[in-house]
């Protein structure tokens, strides 16, 4: 076993919700319900932290949300949104873009720490534990790097083409 390339630095909740349904009574063997009753929708966030200028440092954001499907029953809505900081041990001789890489397993390592964070704590509830299905973000870690591309590039030639302020004294008269 060796670290990884990518290492979640530090990740933290944002929100955090969860309700149970009175309507949900377990009658399936199965220990956690299935998510074909509920929609499960996620939204991502992938950009350069705030505070590093630094191109192996990156923050992704990733927030789940999740009610009973139309005419379905399932034993929980719930919102939970985190933020976690990345950081890349190197670029050299990496075979993929780096903010590809940071965004697609960034959103992973925090999509599992939610998991189980969703696990811990329904476990306590009456209506039983939920485990959040096993996903991957290939697709959307695309996305968000690519709209990350085009947010920095607008940016480099917004600085490009803004007039560079002069600055003007007022003359004191002595």
């Amino acid at each position: 076993m060796k670290p990884s390339l990518l290492q979640l630095r530090h990740y933290k909740l944002e929100l955090l919700n969860i309700e149970p349904s009175s309507k949900f009574a377990s009658d399936s063997e199965d220990v956690y319900p299935d998510f074909e009753h509920a929609d499960f929708v996620a939204s991502i966030g992938f950009g350069k932290r705030a505070d590093e200028e630094n191109e192996t440092d990156f923050a992704v954001r990733l927030e789940l949300s999740c009610s009973p499907a139309v005419g379905k029953i399932f034993p929980y809505s719930f919102s939970i949104a985190a933020l976690g900081f990345v950081s890349l041990a190197r670029t050299e001789g990496l075979n993929n873009d780096p903010a590809k890489l940071a965004a697609v397993n960034g959103l992973g390592l925090l999509y599992g720490a939610m998991r189980e964070l969703m696990l811990l704590i329904t476990g306590r509830f009456e209506n039983g534990p939920i485990m959040l299905p096993s996903v991957n973000f290939i697709d959307a870690g695309e996305e968000v790097v690519m709209q990350y591309e085009k947010d920095k590039e607008a940016a480099e030639l917004d600085r490009k083409i803004r007039p560079k302020k002069k600055l003007s004294r007022k003359k004191s008269r002595n």
